[in-house]
């Protein structure tokens, strides 16, 4: 149960557990949190609050997002052996105009795991974040898949780019260069890969490592009449 008067966001990372955003409010400053629902004692669940640097405190609501229903594969996917590893997942935080902040959802549980129930300040977890290197002027709209975030850079050109936060894609991909009012965290640069949709895209999302079109615009010529 979340009792809290301020303004929440909230998705399951798998079957009991909990992912919330809460917004700032007279009271209380933005935060994450991180709920563990697997002991019905008809009680509050178990929380492990994840604190949000000092750029957050006039976020009255947080845009979180991440990629839903992925904690429960279809009994086929289970055989697959592209199946994602579900402890590389990742959640991102929209910083509004200065673009988003991704964090590590495995690294939340573990950390929960181990001191749950309490509050962890954002030096101790910053680590487990960067900010993906998106020109927002060219921004159109994001989705996460599996540990791996993709970005529509312009529904005019219909070009997405790809930011992995994996293991190996922090290694790979994570820039020297910070963000000082975020306490020094760092920049995650794309893969390189650039793939062009269909003119005239105006919604697009996806999971599982698959792409959905909500809607494509259709331009039609007329036949001419001998």
């Amino acid at each position: 149960m979340l009792e809290d008067e301020r303004n929440v966001c909230a998705e399951f990372i798998d079957d009991y557990r909990l992912l919330a955003g809460f917004g700032s409010s007279k009271k209380s400053l933005p935060c994450i949190v991180l709920m563990d629902t697997e002991e019905d004692s008809g009680e509050v669940p178990m929380q492990t609050s994840f604190h949000l640097p000092p750029h957050f405190h006039n976020y009255t609501s947080l845009d979180l997002s991440l990629e839903r229903g992925v904690h429960k594969p279809s009994p086929r996917e289970h055989l697959a052996p592209f199946l994602q590893d579900s402890t590389q997942r990742i959640a991102t935080l929209s910083l509004r105009s200065s673009g988003y902040l991704i964090f590590a959802v495995g690294a939340l549980s573990r950390l929960s795991k181990s001191r749950g129930g309490c509050e962890i300040g954002w030096d101790e977890w910053k680590t487990h974040t960067a900010i993906p290197a998106i020109r927002m002027p060219d921004f159109a709209q994001i989705w996460v898949s599996g540990c791996r975030l993709f970005c529509l850079t312009s529904i005019m050109d219909g070009k997405v780019q790809v930011y992995d936060f994996s293991v190996g894609g922090r290694a790979k991909y994570l820039s020297e260069q910070t963000k000082a009012k975020l306490g020094g965290v760092r920049y995650l640069v794309s893969t390189g890969t650039k793939v062009c949709l269909p003119w005239g895209v105006d919604d697009v999302n996806g999971g599982h490592d698959s792409i959905i079109f909500f809607h494509v615009s259709i331009l039609f010529s007329p036949v001419p009449r001998d």
